[in-house]
């Protein structure tokens, strides 16, 4: 039957208008997830969205991406170029298990119960992402040796970071803020805190649950309920060098804890003591309770008075990293250890003519002296102010700014190469001269 002209002219009008939509509308129907999983397999190849761009071992958004990502391989780089990842309010966002040196950067993560998972995982790097808006927890890291930098996690959930039995990380320069909790970390020790924001968050800034041998240093601990909160006996953690600032109630529970390092404490807002002597210690304690005090309180907040630490990796022994921390006024670069000289060396830099100090934190395995310390400022001697506790040392000094080199000098230090090849190469060697006396005697 050939269809009437009133029909074609009908035909013909709903086409125009289906066209007219498609160029006014061009983007309906293109964002939706992608469809399960999304996998970056062990053989590097990705499944699951066409929007990540590889070269080589670098993976790159190009588009918003809806949907998890599971991470199968080592040694890559994620980088968000700006763009989200974003999930449906359940599972992780991206999910690393058993991984090692994976770099995730630069992307927005968010509506999933977990930002960021990481279990059984090492030497990977977390930094510059936006962490939003996720059921849970921000990041939550069941694994150690990972850095977490310059990464903004706010209103999530449950926790912006989560270390669960997790050491020797490093979370450094992270703006923490209007979380559940700020840092929980559940079992966990020798982790490094330092240079982050901790705000407003609803209910403690950092929770400890037995949690030994961490280290906060220099962090801004602002306007939280509650600033810390110490249970299940998390002792022996060192906090200096930070702001503690309109925290209702600054510490809980019987745990006893390190509070100053023997020259400089914190900063407490509440601080009522009298600085006698005008150098921007307070010459009273600030009593927390009856089993902790910080015995060297700031006059003034930290950033008034020195630089945020900076922490330095002197090396890896026997799969257990080592730190050394410098807080100092001055701009410190060129770090170095050479364990033969028993020598740790640095650049610092600052307005000439104005007065420089360094307060640097040893861990007694990695350099020791036995009587004394030789501290150089550009060769020349000075006298440091000497503390320790059971694992560290701590030296304080002070210079007339310019641009200087200090030279740290001890009398022990860590093996250059660890202990345990040694005894292979040994047995080799004997076995090889018995065989050469054999053939000798032969």
């Amino acid at each position: 039957m050939v269809p009437m002209m009133g029909d074609r002219r009908a035909t013909l009008l709903l086409l125009m208008i289906l066209c007219v939509a498609l160029v006014a509308f061009p983007n309906v129907g293109t964002v939706k997830a992608e469809e399960g999983n999304i996998y970056i397999r062990e053989d590097g190849t990705v499944e699951g969205t066409d929007k990540i761009l590889r070269d080589g071992n670098l993976y790159t958004f190009t588009s918003d991406i809806y949907g998890p990502i599971v991470v199968e391989k080592d040694d890559v780089v994620i980088d968000g170029a700006g763009y989200t990842l974003q999930g449906n309010g359940s599972g992780y966002g991206i999910e690393l298990t058993r991984r090692s040196h994976v770099t995730i950067r630069n992307m927005v993560i968010t509506k999933f119960d977990t930002g960021i998972h990481a279990f059984a995982s090492r030497n990977n790097n977390i930094s510059a992402n936006y962490i939003v808006y996720n059921e849970g927890n921000g990041i939550s890291l069941d694994s150690g040796v990972n850095t977490l930098f310059g990464n903004t996690i706010t209103n999530n959930g449950g926790n912006g970071v989560l270390l669960y039995f997790s050491n020797y990380n490093i979370i450094r320069g992270n703006n923490i803020t209007e979380n559940t909790r700020g840092l929980d970390i559940y079992g966990s020790y020798y982790n490094s805190m330092s240079g982050n924001s901790v705000a407003n968050n609803s209910m403690v800034g950092l929770w400890f649950f037995g949690s030994y041998s961490n280290y906060l240093l220099g962090n801004n601990i602002t306007d939280n309920q509650v600033s810390i909160d110490f249970q299940m006996d998390s002792s022996s953690n060192r906090i200096y060098y930070n702001n503690f600032v309109n925290n209702e109630v600054h510490f809980d529970d019987t745990s006893v804890n390190f509070w100053d390092n023997g020259t400089v404490g914190n900063y407490w807002s509440d601080y009522t003591g009298i600085d006698w002597d005008g150098d921007g210690i307070g010459n009273t304690p600030y009593i927390i309770n009856e089993d902790n005090k910080d015995n060297y309180p700031m006059t003034e907040p930290v950033g008034a008075l020195m630089a945020p630490v900076t922490i330095f990796n002197a090396g890896t022994w026997e799969e257990k990293k080592y730190n050394v921390n410098v807080v100092s006024n001055s701009t410190v670069s060129e770090f170095s250890f050479d364990p033969e000289a028993t020598l740790i060396r640095f650049n610092v830099m600052g307005e000439i003519g104005a007065a420089g100090f360094c307060n640097v934190t040893l861990p007694k395995d990695l350099l020791n002296a036995e009587d004394s310390w030789t501290v150089l400022v550009d060769g020349d001697s000075v006298t440091p102010t000497v503390n320790e506790d059971a694992d560290n040392t701590y030296l304080y000094f002070i210079y007339p700014h310019s641009t200087k080199t200090i030279e740290i000098i001890g009398t022990t230090a860590i093996p250059e190469f660890p202990s345990w090849p040694l005894l292979p190469l040994f047995l080799v060697a004997t076995f090889a001269v018995i065989v050469v006396r054999k053939r000798l005697v032969g």
